[in-house]
This record gives structure tokens, sequence and C-alpha cells, in this order.
């Protein structure tokens, strides 16, 4: 499970809920992008390797980001 939240008008991260295994792994990279100031759309951008927790995350910013 990925929850992200960001601000409505900038897509800025405002902060990140993970849960299940490895989910400390994710959210390190979340800690990461919220001190760089980074929003949805600089992670959705990212490529993670396939079935890795930092992958959810940036499914879950892509998500939030399609129309």
């Amino acid at each position: 499970f990925v929850k992200l939240v960001a601000d409505a008008g900038s897509g800025r991260l405002l902060g990140a809920s993970v849960a299940g295994s490895y989910g400390h792994e994710a959210l390190m990279l979340a800690a990461a992008l919220l001190e760089l100031g980074a929003g949805r759309a600089d992670l959705a951008a990212m490529a993670f390797p396939s079935s890795s927790p930092a992958e959810a995350l940036a499914e879950a910013a892509a998500s939030a980001t399609a129309p």
C-alpha cells in the first residue's frame, strides 16, 4: 500500500505512507524526495527496477498525475 500526499496546485510532495514488506525502502526514497522538494511528476518520471518498493511510489505518482 502506498499513499502520496501532494499539493494540489504545484504537485509538490508533502508526505507519504507505505505499508508492506520492505516498505522502509520506499520510505527512504520518499524522505529524500521530500527533502529535495520533488513533485509528483518528478517521481513519476523516474525509472525503477520492476517489482521493487520504489517502483510502487512511482506508480502511485503516475496514477495521481494521469488525466
